[in-house]
């Protein structure tokens, strides 16, 4: 209803205060975000741009993510505090991520626990399916690490909810989410290297559309476990004799040695996918593990497994890891 009529609830709308200029670094092709200062603490707002002839449009997909997004209640998704329509049109207000993306993180901070990470994402995407919910643009960049060093989902741009129905009797708005006809969807499109070959070419394998499904969003959540894993384990220079060592992120995106996208798209759709890494099991990312991330990227979407498999797999992992540091 929101979507539709291009309006949002009172109790969503917020003021802030602007500080500093756009950040560059996460500027998107579709929005741009600021760092502000809300009761006095630093947030992120996500500026939508529009043109005179995009304003429709973008007015209803503001609408569509603000609702969706406000309606997440998860410690691994970044919760919404809310919008401004005042200062900024179209505008989306979450608290400011020091720590940066996964990737940053984990670059950063090289012995981190990067199964546990990867356990954050699988659990917040978990509860988005539960709902009946996709992402659609799973990738590093739309992983954010909060101050408790746990990561968090955001960016649902391309999410895609069943069905929602507001309950307007209070002063607080109910969400209910069910498996019926789409009320609300976005397919502009995801990132090509974490795409599944059924968005990329739905005639080819089958697909009614190029909308995101869940389990696009598992091939997805496979790629983003190449994406954070482990890098090349290196010796601190100058001093050998120490023995000291540190885990350094590669920092490669999926088919980082593709640079052409036609050719990036052929290789999808072809069946290549990323090999393993040499020092992957050494960190705790064992041969069953790696197992669950290649079926992830099986080219029969009706095979892969679900996220609940991915997620009973990551925390296993994760807890097995963990026991090798404790001491007995």
């Amino acid at each position: 209803m929101c979507s539709r009529r291009r309006m949002l609830p009172r109790s969503m709308h917020t003021v802030i205060r602007l500080t500093g200029e756009p950040v560059e670094a996460i500027r998107g092709g579709q929005s741009v975000i600021f760092r502000a200062q809300h009761r006095g603490r630093q947030v992120a707002v996500k500026t939508i741009r529009i043109t005179m002839s995009s304003d429709f449009d973008s007015l209803q997909e503001f609408c569509r993510e603000a609702v969706a997004w406000r309606h997440l209640r998860h410690p691994n998704i970044l919760p919404l505090l809310g919008v401004d329509l005042k200062q900024h049109r179209l505008s989306m207000v979450s608290e400011w991520m020091h720590q940066g993306n996964i990737n940053e993180y984990v670059q950063r901070h090289g012995g981190v626990n990067r199964l546990q990470l990867l356990a954050d994402v699988a659990a917040g995407l978990q509860y988005m399916h539960g709902l009946e919910m996709v992402h659609g643009d799973l990738k590093g960049a739309n992983i954010l690490v909060n101050q408790s060093h746990r990561a968090c989902l955001v960016d649902f741009g391309l999410s895609t909810i069943a069905s929602v129905e507001l309950n307007t009797g209070t002063n607080d708005s109910s969400i209910s989410v069910a498996s019926r006809a789409s009320l609300m969807s976005f397919t502009a499109g995801g990132t090509p290297r974490w795409m599944s070959p059924e968005l990329l070419d739905p005639e080819r394998f089958g697909a009614s559309d190029d909308r995101p499904t869940k389990e696009s969003d598992c091939y997805a959540l496979g790629m983003v476990v190449y994406e954070v894993r482990p890098g090349v384990t290196v010796p601190v220079l100058g001093v050998p004799e120490l023995n000291v060592r540190w885990q350094v992120l590669s920092g490669n995106p999926p088919y980082w040695d593709i640079t052409n996208e036609p050719a990036l798209i052929y290789a999808i759709t072809e069946g290549h996918r990323p090999e393993k890494p040499e020092v992957a099991e050494s960190l705790g990312f064992t041969t069953e593990l790696w197992k669950i991330v290649q079926q992830c990227w099986l080219t029969s979407c009706s095979t892969r497994p679900d996220v609940k498999v991915i997620s009973t797999h990551l925390n296993h992992a994760t807890w097995s890891w963990g026991r090798r540091w404790v001491s007995v």
